[in-house]
């Protein structure tokens, strides 16, 4: 998985979100990221991976602190009222794809090999 730049035009998403840190992440008792997202399927609102957003945004500070993470997909719909709407401006993003897999563990691989601390060190 090599991260690449795209522009991204402006876009409302609709989905859930949590608020956590990775220190919580690391342990199956404490992680909420998991949860979200089999709440987010169980809804009914997994589309095909292309068309799912995870968004990392929010940061307290660096890869230590508290950040929130949201799973959603587009939509210029009112949401339903369990659903958050996050509002993307356009930019530049850094698109991270991960390896196919098992989830959680796919998304987990990714982000030990690209997240925050890892981008901290280069």
């Amino acid at each position: 998985m090599t991260p690449t730049k795209i522009k991204v035009p402006a876009k409302t998403l609709v989905g859930l979100k949590v608020r956590t840190r990775n220190a919580d992440e690391m342990n199956p008792e404490t992680a909420k990221i998991g949860p979200l997202v089999a709440a987010f399927k169980n809804l009914g609102q997994n589309h095909s991976p292309q068309d799912t957003y995870c968004v990392y945004t929010d940061y307290e500070s660096d890869f230590n602190g508290a950040y929130t993470f949201f799973i959603g997909v587009t939509s210029d719909e009112k949401p339903k009222t369990t659903f958050e709407t996050l509002h993307i401006s356009e930019q530049t993003y850094h698109k991270f794809t991960p390896s196919r897999g098992p989830m959680p563990q796919a998304v987990i691989n990714a982000w030990q090999k690209y997240g925050p601390r890892k981008r901290a060190e280069s």
